[in-house]
């Protein structure tokens, strides 16, 4: 089945991911073994075509979507082994393919979905970490991108509980206090963020 992935149709690589996610579900933590090969493979998937193309083909559009499905419903089922994937796939379902409004639906929401359920799957010790690291990316990052990662930091801070407040406050404030920036790198040329979009992305951090 793993070999699947690798097959020239799109069709054929979607079905792959969501059976693989199936098998994965299924075997538990005797999976761990394939899906330390599987997981980064389905990202890639992703990754590669995200970043080759401005508007992904339909059949594209639908694998990317199994993709990101497949890797959300193993990541539901076996949180306790997807942490050392959750930077690569952040980075996906951050990706401005993947956050504007106006790219293909099915995957906008299959995204918007996972982003949703990451917050209540991985632990915030783990997750808080991995936001704050996307954040560093600010100056290439879209509007819609740190509208999505604003929208799961919420998300996250909304379910701590007070001694994760405790923990996890001093980096949570860096991350708005340093998000600021925007500002300074929309003045200097730095982002393709600019004008009122920069205070669009502001009232979304500050509300």
């Amino acid at each position: 089945v793993v070999a699947c992935l690798s097959s020239s149709s799109s069709l054929v690589v979607s079905s792959t991911c969501s059976c693989i996610a199936t098998m994965a579900i299924q075997l538990g933590a005797a999976a761990l073994p394939n899906i330390n090969k599987v997981v980064p493979r389905m990202l890639d998937l992703v990754q590669e075509r995200v970043k080759s193309v401005a508007a992904l083909e339909e059949e594209e559009a639908i694998l990317c979507q199994s993709a990101v499905l497949s890797v959300e419903k193993i990541m539901s089922h076996l949180p306790h082994l997807m942490s050392p994937f959750v930077d690569k796939f952040l980075s996906c379902l951050l990706h401005p393919s993947l956050v504007d409004p106006q790219a293909h639906s099915a995957l906008f929401l299959a995204a918007k979905q996972a982003r949703q359920r990451l917050p209540e799957i991985i632990a915030s010790r783990i997750l808080i970490p991995k936001l704050c690291k996307q954040r560093e990316e600010l100056a290439e990052m879209s509007r819609h991108s740190l509208h999505a990662l604003f929208a799961m930091l919420e998300q996250l801070c909304k379910s701590l509980s007070q001694q994760d407040v405790a923990a996890s406050f001093p980096r949570i404030f860096k991350f708005f206090l340093d998000s600021l920036d925007l500002r300074f790198l929309a003045l200097a040329g730095k982002t393709s963020i600019a004008g009122e979009e920069v205070v669009e992305v502001e009232g979304a951090m500050l509300v």
